[in-house]
C-alpha cells in the first residue's frame, strides 16, 4: 500500500514515567522489543512503505533504533523541537506527506485492516472501537452508515 502512516511518539509519557524511565513510551519494552516493533510488525504485513515518525521527547533513542528503515519500511523524522501537542503534530507530519496518510499513536495497538479505511469516500474516517467501560473516553453516536452523529469529550488518539 503505497499510504503512508504517521506515527506519533513525541510525548513524553509523564503516566510511564515510574515504569519506564530512559526510553519513550512507544520504546517500553514487551518481550525483549521496544513496543513500537509490534506496530511496524503489522505496518509490515499490511505492506506499507513508508512511515513518518512523529518525534520529540528522548526522539535519539528511536532514532538510534530504527534508523531509516526497519522491517522493509523506510522511515521519515518529523523531529519536534519543541513540544506542539497531537494536533500539531500531526500537523507538523503532514508536511512530509503528499497527500493522504494514515495517523496512528505509537503507544496503542489496535488491530485494524487500514485497507478498509483507505476506501471510504470521506475527508477524514476514524477507526472506533466499541468499548463497555468508556468513562475515560467519552462516546461516539453513529448513524446507520457509520457516520458520526454527536460526539461527547472523547479522544481519537
Amino acid at each position: 500500500m503505497n499510504t503512508p502512516v504517521i506515527i506519533l511518539a513525541g510525548g513524553f509519557g509523564t503516566r510511564l514515567s515510574t515504569v519506564v524511565k530512559d526510553v519513550p513510551k512507544p520504546m517500553a519494552p514487551i518481550n525483549g522489543k521496544p513496543f513500537l516493533h509490534y506496530i511496524f510488525e503489522e505496518l509490515q504485513h499490511q505492506k506499507i512503505k513508508t512511515v513518518v515518525l512523529s518525534v520529540g521527547h528522548l526522539k535519539e533513542v528511536i532514532q538510534d533504533y530504527f534508523l531509516d528503515s526497519y522491517l522493509g519500511i523506510d522511515i521519515q523524522y518529523a523531529i519536534e523541537h519543541e513540544p506542539l501537542g497531537t494536533g500539531g503534530g500531526i500537523r507538523y507530519a503532514f508536511s512530509f506527506v503528499d497527500d493522504d496518510a494514515f495517523v496512528l499513536n505509537g503507544d496503542t495497538f489496535f488491530d485494524i485492516d487500514l485497507s478498509k479505511l483507505k476506501n471510504s469516500t470521506s475527508d477524514i474516517s476514524i477507526a472506533l472501537k466499541p468499548m463497555f467501560e468508556f468513562d475515560r473516553y467519552g462516546t461516539v453516536e453513529l448513524n446507520n452508515e457509520n457516520r458520526i452523529l454527536r460526539k461527547r469529550y472523547f479522544i481519537i488518539f
